[in-house]
């Protein structure tokens, strides 16, 4: 991104900044994803829980999801990846790509399952891979970021 250098006495400065600040905020973004789209699959969501929700925050072809949420199985979730809340994928798809999408992790309220946390961006799912099985009436914290690369490799 090209922004425009300010210095002293710079003809027509104030509307360079303001042209500076239409681009970063052309380029950034937070928009958060509404409770009442989410669809849940054999978990209810605890919706007094602080800050709980789903957001996606744009930083030019790139994108952090922000999940928080606690909730409680009403099913047994058995070993592998299980879908738990799906929701429009159009939130996601502008961030499909080649580029990774890095999981974050999630643990039970006994800390006794640990496991991984995706976002599928073609799907529009928050998925958690379970290692041993999950009894229903688990209560599960989900807290972190899962960042969303376009076509950025990661930097080691």
């Amino acid at each position: 991104m090209d922004l425009t250098k300010i210095f002293s006495n710079m003809d027509k400065g104030p509307e360079a900044i303001q042209a500076n600040f239409e681009k970063l905020g052309a380029m950034i973004s937070l928009t958060k994803i509404p409770d009442s789209q989410w669809v849940t699959n054999g978990v209810t969501l605890d919706k007094n829980w602080y800050f709980h929700g789903i957001s996606i925050l744009k930083l030019g072809d790139n994108a952090l999801a922000i999940v928080n949420m606690q909730f409680t199985t009403t099913a047994q979730l058995n070993t592998g990846w299980n879908t738990i809340v799906s929701f429009p994928a159009s939130y996601t798809t502008p961030y499909l790509g080649s580029g990774p999408s890095l999981p974050l992790t999630f643990n039970t309220s006994d800390s006794d399952k640990v496991g991984d946390v995706g976002v599928d961006r073609g799907k529009g799912c928050v998925s958690i891979y379970v290692g041993n099985t999950i009894p229903s009436g688990t209560t599960i914290n989900l807290k972190g970021v899962i960042l969303m690369s376009k076509d950025t490799p990661l930097l080691n």
